[in-house]
């Protein structure tokens, strides 16, 4: 009895501590490319939009916060529970998540998975609405989203309130996903009239007369005019029309993608591991291209491997890596 009960012991802990990693073919990695050290102060804090330096500079706006907030976007940033617009703070009682304004009205999404309304006009809330119970967070947190006269919040607990402004209350709730955890919404947008949500396992397509849903193991999506592409955990790769048809596959197999994105009509995303890569893919998913990415340690004059693990943020054709730098060509 001892015995079998002491295999699947052994067993469990050499595959949880046997991480695999991304290989290429050596035929396809093109070049070695070195990142630049730019002497700019550490990130601070990053989302799919803006990026805060510790010293209070935001990318990609020409602005410096006070110290200790957040960048949210262009008109908004945070601290714990105090919320920045206008050079105003706002004190709240929760710690903010994220927010989103649209002239005097500003949607705040708190870590109790609870969000308001707030009105910049008579200085107060007019809005506020308790969700479902957290356990944990995925990185990305989608901002609320205002789309005509509604407003949508996407929830911390894999749904989608939909609130009607005009009658001030909510008309519509869409369970995106049932996951116990981690299971908050990380892309919401509105493309050709096409609602597109998604959580880290389920994405939907919401069109005027349809509803498309498929699962994914989810951990980014890009969006253009044209078609949706998902990336996975597992290192996947694919692209879908806005009925959510695959139209292409390509598989980067035990690649931990991270910071895809469009530019110059390509699709770019680094790869992290025991070697770091960057990868330059073409819309429909047949060509690419691999460079693999080196960083000159400064103290002992060798290479540093893990670099990699830090945050990382894109704008304006660079990629920003903790205290590096990488422009793309």
């Amino acid at each position: 009895m001892k015995k079998r009960l002491i295999l699947p012991i052994l067993a469990l802990f050499v595959f949880t501590g046997c991480k695999q990693y991304f290989e290429p073919n050596p035929n396809n990695i093109d070049k070695k490319v070195f990142v630049s050290n730019i002497n700019y102060t550490d990130i601070a804090d990053f989302t799919k939009n803006t990026t805060t330096f510790k010293n209070g500079e935001v990318l990609p706006y020409n602005i410096k916060l006070p110290k200790g907030f957040i960048a949210i976007d262009k008109d908004l940033a945070k601290n714990g529970s105090i919320l920045l617009v206008n050079g105003k703070k706002i004190k709240f009682n929760s710690l903010i998540v994220t927010a989103k304004k649209r002239n005097n009205l500003i949607a705040i999404l708190f870590g109790d998975n609870h969000f308001e309304l707030y009105d910049l006009n008579q200085d107060k809330v007019i809005f506020n609405n308790k969700l479902g119970d957290v356990l944990a967070l995925r990185k990305f947190v989608a901002q609320p989203y205002f789309y005509n006269d509604l407003l949508l919040i996407p929830s911390l607990d894999g749904k989608l309130i939909v609130f009607d402004l005009k009658l001030n209350k909510i008309i519509k709730t869409i369970v995106v996903s049932k996951k116990d955890y981690f299971n908050n919404i990380i892309y919401l947008n509105v493309k050709n009239d096409n609602l597109i949500v998604a959580s880290r396992d389920r994405i939907l397509v919401i069109s005027p007369n349809m509803v498309f849903s498929k699962e994914y193991n989810i951990k980014h999506i890009l969006v253009d005019d044209n078609n949706i592409y998902v990336f996975t955990i597992e290192g996947d790769v694919f692209e879908l029309n806005f009925a959510l048809k695959e139209l292409a596959h390509k598989e980067f197999k035990y690649a931990n993608i991270i910071s895809p994105v469009f530019y110059n009509n390509k699709i770019y995303f680094l790869i992290a591991g025991t070697r770091n890569f960057i990868v330059k893919l073409d819309k429909d998913l047949n060509q690419y291209k691999i460079d693999e990415l080196i960083e000159k340690a400064k103290e002992n004059n060798c290479y540093n491997i893990y670099f990699l693990q830090t945050d990382v943020t894109f704008n304006n054709g660079t990629y920003y890596i903790g205290e590096y730098i990488l422009k793309l060509k």
